[in-house]
């Protein structure tokens, strides 16, 4: 092996010719497939290892027609409560063997439409999103494509969509109540975006108890 030219991407069936054995043995090998001779096995792991291989996941993807990765499209990377929601899902995905593609929307509808196309082509499992609105056309290309799709921070309108939502007019109510209850009466309410839908909650709660 030492006087091998070694190609740029080791494949199984360079594994084959450098092991003296067949394409099949070799996939059994790396699979641990315990009908495979346990010393033949060994010897093939230790030849994989010395030539750095790795398995081709975008083709073992298209025979499987699964790539395990998440595609997330979040609004707003820099805000602390998506950080550290994608904390948790990043976790969640590692222990279950799924990789993620994160994508950026920056509450641009165009830019939300483009980053879903960006994971059809990727062939993503499942898509999770905060979507730019909570009656969005985006969402539709998610379903015409039969994609799993969570929706995060979004109003149910979806029909067959999974949601992960807070009543945040519900939560204005309670905040600006307290405030009032406890002898506050000039109370300023920062919210995001006028356009936004859940700024808009936000502005109705608390008017609502104003």
């Amino acid at each position: 092996m030492e006087n091998q030219i070694i190609p740029k991407k080791v494949t199984i069936k360079y594994i084959a010719k450098i092991a003296g054995v067949s394409v099949s043995t070799v996939s059994r090998a790396l699979r641990n497939d315990p009908t495979a001779n346990a010393k033949t096995i060994k010897r093939i792991l230790n030849i994989a290892e010395k030539l750095n291989y790795y398995p081709d996941s975008l083709a073992k993807s298209l025979r499987q027609k699964k790539t395990n990765t998440i595609g997330i499209i979040f609004n707003d990377l820099n805000n602390p409560f998506y950080t550290e929601i994608l904390s948790e899902i990043g976790e969640i995905l590692n222990e279950n063997n799924y990789s993620m593609i994160i994508c950026y929307s920056n509450y641009d509808f165009n830019r939300e439409r483009k980053n879903i196309f960006t994971l059809l082509s990727k062939r993503v499992d499942g898509v999770i999103i905060s979507p730019i609105s909570d009656k969005n056309d985006n969402i539709d290309l998610l379903s015409k494509n039969a994609i799993e799709t969570v929706l995060i921070d979004s109003y149910p309108y979806f029909n067959g969509k999974c949601y992960v939502y807070t009543k945040h007019g519900k939560g204005a109510e309670i905040a600006t109540e307290y405030l009032i209850n406890n002898g506050h009466n000039d109370i300023l309410l920062f919210s995001g975006s006028s356009e936004s839908l859940l700024a808009k909650n936000f502005i109705n709660g608390y008017v609502h108890i104003k």
